[in-house]
């Protein structure tokens, strides 16, 4: 099943084009990597294709209906966002803002229910922020806040998740129980996900499908084995790396 489809999509940036006459579709079941080069246009791609900002041409549909004609609702419903450093502005508890995630499944001024409560503690439960569902979010550290927001997204339990580098402000621990859990819950049958990293090894470990944004519009797409090659790599960083084997995986490390 076809999740989303971007069709011939143009998008740029201050006078930089990040992508030109871009195909790509997201089946369910699939896990995406975004790479790239600080500000190349990562973020801008991911906002696009979540319908947060209009892409130059082209269009992007979802389920197979252009995302432009559907309502906030709908695609709230069907697409769930976490971007980077997103604080809060209002004072808030950690489970009121996980129930945020429920709230496009509400109609106008309907309460959360036991079960909506529920969703918000398994999410909590599984980011390991449980024993905190009472703590002000003004107090969190930066990984703290970075687990919240994937607390809410899996509270919201969309069919596509686009996360723009949810192992920020982790240590090494959580950043592999995240990857863990967001292949897990995101990328299951009827779902997908779409991340983008700056660790090429670890995108390489959890995504079977990447995208490249190489600069000047050029974007390479496809399997993870077939795109991540040592010339790619190179022309992608601007800088050399070495390729080396370990138990049948492949790591890229810098020269």
């Amino acid at each position: 099943m076809t999740l989303l489809e971007a069709r011939g999509l143009h998008i740029a940036i201050g006078g930089k084009t990040v992508c030109e006459d871009l195909h790509l579709k997201i089946e369910a079941g699939q896990t995406w990597g975004i790479l790239g080069q600080n500000g190349i246009g990562k973020t801008t791609l991911l906002l696009t294709l979540a319908g947060l900002r209009p892409p130059g041409r082209g269009e992007v549909l979802i389920e197979g209906r252009p995302l432009s004609r559907l309502h906030s609702r709908e695609t709230a419903r069907r697409i769930g966002v976490v971007l980077q450093d997103n604080r809060e502005l209002f004072p808030s508890s950690v489970l009121e803002t996980a129930l945020i995630g429920r709230h496009p499944y509400l109609k106008r001024w309907q309460w959360e229910d036991q079960a909506d409560l529920d969703k918000a503690r398994a999410a909590l439960r599984v980011m390991e922020l449980e024993d905190m569902a009472q703590r002000e979010v003004g107090t969190l550290s930066g990984g703290e806040h970075q687990r919240l927001q994937i607390a809410t997204l899996l509270t919201q339990a969309p069919a596509l998740s686009l996360l723009d580098e949810p192992i920020n402000h982790l240590d090494l621990r959580h950043q592999i129980h995240t990857l863990e859990t967001l292949r897990r819950l995101c990328s299951g049958p009827g779902h997908a996900l779409v991340m983008v990293l700056h660790d090429v090894n670890l995108a390489a470990r959890y995504c079977d499908r990447l995208l490249l944004v190489c600069g000047d519009g050029v974007v390479r797409v496809g399997h993870r084995d077939e795109v991540l090659t040592l010339d790619n790599l190179n022309a992608l960083y601007g800088y050399p790396l070495r390729q080396v084997e370990l138990e049948g995986r492949r790591f890229f490390l810098p020269e």
